[in-house]
Order: C-alpha cells, then sequence, then structure tokens
C-alpha cells in the first residue's frame, strides 16, 4: 500500500514536469514568429513604399493606421503622407520615431554586438542534412538569410576582431515556419557554442520592439531585405558600425 502511494506521488510529479515542459516548447515555438497580431505587418515595405506604389497593395497600406495604430508604420505614414518628395525612405523622420520611441529597456549598449537573423520565408527546406534558403538573385549571398556556412566565417571575423563584445541574436518571422526555423537556429547556436562565444537571444514577437534594439546598435550585422537595410541606415546615420554579412 505504501509503495503504491509513493508510486503515484512520483507519477503525479512526473506530468506535471512533462506539462510544464511541453508548454514551455510551446512558447519558444510561439516566439520564433512574431506575435500573431503583427504577422502581416511589413514594416519595410511600408517605409519605402513598396505596398503604395504597387494598386492592388494600396488598400493594405491605407489600412495600417487602422490595424496597427501607433506603430512605427503608422506613425510614418501620418507624419509623411502630406510630403510631395521624399515621402518614401525618409531616413530623418523614421530616425525621429525611433527616437521617440527608444526606452532604456530596448538599447543594446556599447558592449553588444547584434546579428539580426531573418528566419521564417528565408527557409525553404532541409534535405540530406543542409539547409536549402528562397533565393534572391539582388543580393551578393543569393538569399535573404545568412547561410550557416557564411554565419561560420562572420563568427571567427568577431572572435579575431572584436574583442570584449557580446553577443545577441534577434529573430522573428512573419511567417510560420517552425521545424526550418529551429533546424536553422540550432546550426546557429551550435556553431557559437563551438567556438564558446557567449550570447543571449532576444525573441519579443514585436517586429517594432525589434528594430528599436537593433537601430540602438553600436554593432550590427545586418540579414539581407528592406527591414535590415533601414535598421543599417539609422545605424550608420548615427555613427554606429553596419558589417554586410554578404561579404563572408
Amino acid at each position: 500500500m505504501i509503495f503504491r502511494k509513493i508510486y503515484l506521488y512520483y507519477m503525479e510529479i512526473l506530468i506535471i514536469l512533462i506539462i510544464i515542459l511541453f508548454n514551455l516548447l510551446l512558447i519558444k515555438n510561439e516566439y520564433l514568429t512574431n506575435k500573431k497580431h503583427w504577422l502581416n505587418y511589413r514594416l519595410g515595405d511600408i517605409i519605402i513604399g513598396e505596398c503604395y506604389r504597387k494598386s492592388w497593395e494600396r488598400k493594405y497600406f491605407n489600412s495600417i493606421e487602422k490595424l496597427y495604430p501607433n506603430s512605427i508604420a503608422a506613425i510614418y505614414i501620418k507624419k509623411t503622407n502630406h510630403l510631395k518628395h521624399n515621402r518614401f525612405n525618409n531616413m530623418n523622420i523614421l530616425d525621429k520615431i525611433v527616437r521617440d520611441k527608444t526606452t532604456k529597456n530596448n538599447i543594446p549598449g556599447n558592449d553588444k554586438i547584434v546579428i539580426h537573423l531573418r528566419i521564417g520565408d528565408s527557409l525553404k527546406d532541409y534535405k540530406n542534412g543542409k539547409l536549402i534558403y528562397n533565393k534572391r538573385k539582388r543580393f551578393k549571398s543569393g538569399t535573404y538569410a545568412i547561410k550557416v556556412e557564411s554565419f561560420e566565417h562572420l563568427i571567427d571575423y568577431i572572435k579575431k576582431n572584436i574583442k570584449n563584445k557580446k553577443i545577441v541574436l534577434v529573430y522573428g518571422a512573419h511567417k510560420k515556419n517552425e521545424r526550418l526555423n529551429n533546424i536553422y537556429l540550432n546550426e546557429i547556436k551550435k556553431i557559437l557554442k563551438v567556438r564558446k562565444l557567449p550570447f543571449t537571444e532576444k525573441l519579443t514577437g514585436n517586429p517594432d520592439d525589434d528594430f528599436i534594439y537593433m537601430a540602438n546598435s553600436k554593432y550590427f550585422f545586418k540579414s539581407n531585405g528592406t527591414y535590415s537595410d533601414l535598421i543599417s541606415n539609422i545605424i550608420r546615420k548615427n555613427g554606429g558600425i553596419v558589417v554586410d554579412t554578404n561579404n563572408f
């Protein structure tokens, strides 16, 4: 009888631990993708006017202030809709919005190297132990994502040339692609662990918060795409250092 009670007691503990572990995995996977509210939020395309120039996307552009009130995109549209020139890709206005929204909690600090990892729609498949990336010819690397093999060279460069800095990986996606996201991120983290470089991960699920954090970087390693390009432009404007990962 006593043994049965002990058995049941430990079984209850085991079940509780399994439930906790399952919930933790769900939370982690949720934050690999931007929060549901933000899944259709295309900040980069809005700032450069891509959504405005295409007539079939004009409805989306005009709905931003209603869908995402007080977002970077909504404020940008409000501040630029009267301009005849420089309405799009206006770095002065975008920079001012970022400054106004910056708080102590979203400044990386001078001791941080911030690396933007584009996941989600940048990953196509995984076959024979290798990741396959969605291609984009306009980039030197041919992909939106930083390829795993390129990341190895990038980290070797950091280890050799930049001392006493802590690495922060920032990522999120507007497309649910959990299996490939996890494979890619595990490969990236494995490289850092093998080289014994300490790192942290920043997962907010909010593309505006990520944008503000990265735009305040002093050392920034960019991915490909408009979102990362805009962040790079703001950092350069404010005297920070941007490293183009296409060079690795």
